[in-house]
Parts: structure tokens; sequence; C-alpha cells
């Protein structure tokens, strides 16, 4: 059964949202841009699948709060921080 949302107008109505389906749609909608962007800033298949989970992973607590008004936008933004963490975390590494 999908998870139902208060609708907030105060008379206790209830509206089914799926927020798995929704999210799920705009995965395999944004999935390959994601994945060219991640690819070409890493070079690499396996890590730019990588940045691409954490990123999506990231994403949907903030969706489901309705905190995301352009999700591309915001999928691209979160790619884009993903890498520079990534990044940071293993030059981090090396240095140790």
């Amino acid at each position: 059964m999908a998870p139902t949302q208060p609708t907030g107008d105060g008379v206790g109505v209830t509206v089914d949202v799926d927020y798995e389906s929704d999210f799920t749609a705009l995965y395999m909608a944004h999935r390959q841009m994601a994945m060219r962007l991640a690819y070409l800033l890493v070079g690499d298949t396996d890590r730019a699948e990588d940045v691409v989970a954490e990123a999506f992973a990231r994403i949907y607590p903030k969706w489901r709060r309705g905190k995301v008004t352009n999700f591309q936008a915001y999928l691209r933004r979160s790619v884009l921080n993903e890498v520079r963490d990534k990044g940071r975390r293993r030059f981090l590494e090396r240095r140790e």
C-alpha cells in the first residue's frame, strides 16, 4: 500500500503518494544524463556509477520532503559535489 500524506487543509483528508514509483521514474529519466556527467568528470565507469548512486541516494530524502524543485539541476549539482568530495577523500587517503 502506498504511503499517505496529509493535505494540510485541516480536514484530515489524505492523498495517496507513491514516492518510490515517482522517484523511480525520475531516476530512469535522469540517470543517463547523470552518468555522462560523472564519467566526464571521473573518467571511469565504475567510479561514475558510484558517484551517481550516491547522488541519487542523497537527493531522495530532500526530494521526498519537497525541498527539490528543479530535479535535473539539483542532480547535476549533487553529482559535482559527490565527485569533489570523493576526490578530496582520495587525496587525503593518499597523503596518509
